[in-house]
């Protein structure tokens, strides 16, 4: 009785929204794309949107006033960055190059990541955002062609007077939970022209 009790436990599982099988569209003009089919996963990025980080502003201008920009790196992530972001479980990061940070200062970012929670549907996928950001903020349901996800974005102050950005995407898709944290200091219209039109191409293959 004991095994058959543990087996039953074992196959236990939360109730399940799996997304659509939708075919990919042609991406916009200049924009990357990220296609990952050893796990099921494409998205493609405006052309600023890239896995090598930015270069953070010298404050070096040439002789007319002009910054002094260097040569434009390769859109590959550094084996630092892939060593980081694996230990924190993270499938994917995008940077937006076009926001140069000052020395010291977080890079707007998109933090892209996959967690078998062993079945989730839409409403636990809205109360994870609803956990995840605080009181004042905001959660809301949207549908994208792969199906519905959940948005939860809140922004505050932290103690040194920066203005912080977070919004969380939680796509669920069978088993697993797909995560877009969206991250910028003093930039708050970072995400506006972009995270939409990006998850408006996220394709996942269906995991029942």
């Amino acid at each position: 009785m004991a095994l058959v009790a543990l087996m039953l436990v074992g196959c236990q599982s939360g109730p399940k929204t799996v997304v659509k099988d939708v075919p990919k569209t042609p991406p916009a003009a200049g924009w990357n794309e990220y296609d990952r089919t050893e796990a099921g996963f494409y998205v493609a990025a405006p052309q600023n949107w890239k896995l090598t980080r930015p270069r953070a502003t010298s404050g070096m201008t040439d002789d007319n006033g002009n910054p002094i920009e260097g040569e434009e790196p390769a859109n590959e992530a550094s084996e630092e960055d892939l060593a980081s972001q694996k230990e924190k479980g993270q499938f994917l990061v995008l940077f937006d190059n076009n926001a140069r940070p000052t020395i010291g200062e977080a890079m707007t970012q998109i933090q892209i990541s996959r967690e078998d929670v062993g079945g989730i549907d839409v409403a636990g996928a809205e109360a994870r955002a609803k956990d995840r950001v605080r009181t004042d903020g905001t959660v809301k349901r949207i549908t994208l062609p792969i199906g519905e996800a959940v948005e939860g974005k809140m922004q505050y102050q932290n103690q040194g007077g920066d203005t912080i950005l977070e919004i969380y995407y939680f796509v669920p898709n069978g088993s697993d939970l797909w995560t877009f944290k969206c991250l910028s200091v003093n930039n708050p219209s970072a995400f506006d022209q972009a995270i939409l039109p990006m998850l408006e191409t996220l394709r996942l293959t269906p995991k029942p």
